[in-house]
């Protein structure tokens, strides 16, 4: 089977560790990959033709893009090109809705096409089959859920001394409300020891941030590897994800802490409220910050490794291949 998938960014560009885990994996379990990467994953599209499937990841983002109105035309034409020529069309459904942007009347549109034109649509949460029967009642016969894969870094989990009661990782982008989360602990939470860690391109989010984080709170505006971030993860007592759940429905920043075997906290939505009932992980729910509070006063139990490791294997990139390979044939 040759698939093409979107989208593929020139390295360098703009990094996503998905699309490339996404990629291997499919080469791995015998799928010819087509294409290659581009500075304009979209419009390199219509180079490719001998394909037997299109896989679309993010595609209601392109009207936010440079040149969004022309894109978002170009999308249109590609995905209805596809079904005229008998192409497999397969969207991923990541969010209820971009994150940000000011188009979100021609995003919804996208995705409204993206939901008739599609063969399938895979959703990594229970509730985003709830959210197609919804807003898309007559496609529900398309949507499978397939869990969010991931990778197995126990190994990489270091015993270390607890010197933060949460850890907050990663791109420091407005719809994370980080600073948020941070105005409220430092006004809410005295003595919770912080760290926040992350690269933040918005100068004045980050520091409405620093401005408000007291004296237990630590800000460090720079990129994490994952190397380092399994020490920090060891460090702390909870990863916490203060996401905005009006968009949420999966997270990478959630699976990716599974990885190290953090107990991890965010909000009662989506993949977070579908492992908050796994009792092999630890995964806690909150509807308002002050339940985060409850959370941490409570006694913490000992993190079940050996659950962990069959939660991580169940959830591999592997096995996610095998699930998605045998859906599109």
């Amino acid at each position: 089977m040759r698939v093409c998938v979107y989208p593929r960014q020139r390295r360098g560009d703009y990094d996503n560790g998905y699309i490339d885990d996404f990629c291997r994996s499919l080469v791995e379990s015998g799928v010819t990959l087509v294409g290659e990467e581009a500075r304009n994953p979209l419009l390199s599209l219509f180079r490719y033709r001998k394909v037997d499937c299109y896989v679309f990841h993010w595609i209601e983002n392109v009207p936010n893009y440079k040149w969004g109105l022309m894109q978002s035309a170009a999308a249109w034409l590609i995905v209805r090109a596809a079904r005229l020529c008998g192409r497999k069309v397969v969207w991923f459904m990541h969010n209820r809705r971009p994150h940000s942007g000011r188009r979100l009347f021609l995003c919804s549109a996208l995705m409204r096409l993206m939901a008739a034109a599609s063969d399938v649509i895979v959703t990594h949460s229970r509730e985003g089959v709830g959210l197609v029967a919804e807003r898309y009642p007559h496609r529900l016969r398309k949507v499978r859920f397939i869990d969010h894969p991931t990778k197995n870094r126990l190994s990489d989990r270091h015993i270390s001394a607890c010197d933060y009661d949460l850890l907050i990782w990663g791109t420091v982008s407005p719809y994370k409300n980080v600073d948020r989360f941070v105005e409220y602990a430092a006004a809410n939470m005295p003595g919770c020891r912080i760290l926040v860690v992350g690269r933040c391109q918005d100068d004045a989010l980050l520091k409405r941030i620093v401005a408000s984080a007291g004296e237990y709170i630590e800000v460090w505006p720079r990129p994490v590897s994952f190397e380092e971030l399994g020490g920090l993860i060891a460090r702390s007592r909870y990863v916490l994800v203060p996401y905005a759940s009006q968009t949420l429905l999966s997270s990478g920043t959630l699976m990716d802490s599974l990885s190290f075997g953090a107990r991890v906290i965010g909000p009662n939505v989506g993949s977070f409220a579908d492992y908050a009932a796994d009792k092999r992980v630890e995964v806690r729910t909150y509807d308002s910050y002050d339940d985060i509070k409850a959370i941490l006063a409570a006694d913490d139990r000992c993190v079940d490794m050996e659950g962990y490791a069959d939660f991580l294997e169940q959830n591999s990139w592997r096995a996610f291949a095998r699930r998605f390979v045998d859906v599109i044939r």
